[in-house]
C-alpha cells in the first residue's frame, strides 16, 4: 500500500486519537517514582512488579528525539493486573527530580504494534509515541515535531 501523504494521514490520525487519549487517562492512574530518573533504572524496578508486557510511550521518544527533560514516565499495561503493588509506590521514598509515574490501560493492544525491545527496555513504536506527545499536548507537541521530523518522515523517504 502506497500513502500519497503520508504526513497529512499521520496528522489526521493524531487528532482523532487525542481524543480517545484524553478518555483513556481517566482511567490511568499516577504514582511517586522510588526508582531513580533513568528509563534504565525505573524499567529494572518495573520488571518484577509487572508480570502482564508493558511499554513506554513518550518519554521513549527521548532515545530519537531528545528534546524535553521528562517529569512523568507514561506506561502502557497491556492488561489490567491487580495494581495494588503499583499504586503503593506512593508510599515509598522519592529520589530528587525523578520523574512520576502514569499506568494507563490502553483503548486496546494496538499501541503495543511495532513495539520494540531495545537496550531491555520496552517502548512503543515512533508512531505511537508521536501520537502520545501529541495527544498531551503543550510542550510535548515540539517533541512530537522533532520525533516526526527527525526519526519518523526519513523513514518515508527511504522506501
Amino acid at each position: 500500500m502506497v500513502v500519497p501523504e503520508p504526513r497529512r494521514l499521520l496528522l489526521e490520525w493524531a487528532e482523532k486519537y487525542k481524543e480517545r487519549y484524553r478518555w483513556r487517562l481517566r482511567s490511568s492512574f499516577e504514582t511517586s517514582n522510588p526508582f531513580g530518573s533513568t528509563l534504565t533504572q525505573i524499567n529494572s524496578s518495573l520488571e518484577p512488579l509487572l508480570r502482564a508486557p508493558y511499554a513506554f510511550t513518550a518519554a521513549a521518544a527521548a532515545a530519537d528525539a531528545p528534546f524535553i527533560d521528562v517529569d512523568r514516565v507514561d506506561i502502557f499495561l497491556l492488561s489490567k493486573p491487580n495494581d495494588t503493588k503499583l499504586r503503593q509506590l506512593d508510599k515509598r521514598p522519592t529520589p530528587e527530580r525523578a520523574p512520576r509515574l502514569g499506568f494507563i490501560y490502553p483503548y486496546d493492544e494496538g499501541v503495543f504494534l511495532d513495539a520494540r525491545n531495545e537496550a531491555s527496555l520496552p517502548r512503543v513504536s515512533n508512531i505511537q509515541a508521536y501520537l502520545d506527545l501529541y495527544a498531551r499536548g503543550g510542550r510535548d507537541l515540539k517533541q512530537a515535531d522533532y520525533l516526526l521530523e527527525k526519526a519518523i518522515a526519513p523513514r518515508w523517504m527511504a522506501v
